[in-house]
């Protein structure tokens, strides 16, 4: 089955050339300066700068507001939390900042391969088994969704259904708990077998990709843009700017 992966579009953005060590630390610092970045004028650059940035990578806009709804709810907690205790200007620039860290995590993610980003974690000596777990959770959350459409076309092809009750009746809540059980055991198996495959093909924990890391002038390009533009917004917070 077809899967919508993050990276899905990283092959045709110019943001591509970049390093991945050059973009995860790039990242990190911007989220930081995001964290303190409280005065308006810095705010509105912090979003300004991941507009740049989505504007450059050429990603699909809705593919790019499609990883941002998964934030919204949070977004929406932590606005509504200042506008409980300030007003509905804080709140909305609360808002941004979180919107423009959420909005430059999700360029990162989608202009670098998921292989280029476990070897650039792995780079920075994050413990293996850190860097396993995320790409296998990120591998099985896929297997976890082929299991249970599997499962659910199975049902619809026997003609069963649950319309016509609901969530405590005694048929659906025992259809809901077998359908639980049958795919976290379905998931295991094919996990299980998906681990031993790996390790037949040799698969030590470490990543591996056909493309030498190295810096390059993309890497220079684009660590100076991103150092100006921090230096700025720290400047405006900072008050030596405006």
């Amino acid at each position: 089955m077809k899967h919508e992966n993050i990276d899905e579009f990283a092959s045709g953005s110019p943001l591509l050339k970049i390093d991945p060590r050059t973009k995860l630390v790039a990242l990190i610092v911007f989220l930081i300066v995001a964290a303190f970045a409280v005065d308006r004028e810095a705010t509105l650059c912090l979003g300004a700068v991941s507009i740049i940035l989505a504007a450059v990578s050429k990603i699909p806009v809705k593919h790019i507001i499609r990883n941002l709804l998964f934030a919204l709810p949070f977004i929406i907690a932590v606005s509504l939390g200042a506008l409980i205790v300030g007003d509905i200007i804080i709140a909305i620039f609360v808002s941004i900042r979180i919107a423009a860290s959420v909005l430059t995590a999700v360029i990162f993610a989608s202009t670098t391969p998921v292989f280029e980003q476990i070897r650039a974690l792995q780079y920075f000596r994050v413990p293996t088994v850190i860097t396993s777990m995320l790409l296998f959770t990120y591998r099985f959350i896929f297997v976890f969704i082929d299991e249970l459409e599997r499962m659910k076309l199975a049902r619809v092809s026997r003609s069963m259904n649950m319309q016509g009750g609901t969530l405590l009746s005694r048929r659906v809540f025992k259809t809901i708990g077998q359908t639980l059980g049958m795919l976290f055991i379905r998931v295991n198996e094919r996990a299980k077998r998906v681990f031993f495959s790996l390790r037949a093909r040799g698969y030590t924990g470490k990543a591996v990709t056909r493309r030498r890391l190295a810096f390059g002038i993309a890497d220079i390009s684009y660590a100076i843009f991103m150092s100006i533009s921090i230096f700025i917004i720290m400047s405006i917070q900072l008050g030596v700017i405006l």
